[in-house]
């Protein structure tokens, strides 16, 4: 399997028969960030099979509300899932993106430091820089 990103996974406890279930914990959960969360799920438990280890299930868990969301890590949705993600990351790499600058989101993005539309900041060339505290 060709490499696509980099991230790591919260915890994979061992279940019956020595197979995983990914839990990914998360401070914050709403019905926007939900997708994604599922969707990062779904390449991990396709990352983990294709070193060969038996992922059972996955789970995004809230740690305000103490529930847990299981995802749908089907062959078929984590297929999606990869397709989906390997397709934005090729979009990213050649600059093909429609910008939506915020502050609240551009003060956290790990981005910023290279976009060259950064809410609430200045651009000298390519690269952008910060003219409020704000962001």
């Amino acid at each position: 399997m060709r490499r696509v990103g980099q991230d790591r996974v919260d915890l994979a406890p061992r279940g019956r028969g020595g197979a995983l279930a990914i839990v990914d914990y998360k401070v914050a959960t709403d019905e926007a960030r939900e997708a994604r969360h599922h969707e990062k799920l779904q390449v991990y438990s396709l990352a983990g099979r294709g070193e060969g280890l038996t992922v059972e299930a996955a789970y995004v868990h809230d740690l305000h509300a103490g529930t847990r969301a299981a995802a749908d890590i089907s062959a078929e949705a984590s297929g999606r899932a990869l397709t989906s993600v390997t397709q934005r990351l090729a979009a990213l790499r050649e600059a093909r993106f429609e910008p939506k600058p915020e502050a609240r989101r551009c003060s956290s993005c790990e981005y910023a430091g290279i976009c060259g539309h950064v809410a609430g900041a200045e651009t000298t060339g390519d690269i952008p820089r910060k003219i409020s505290a704000s962001c």
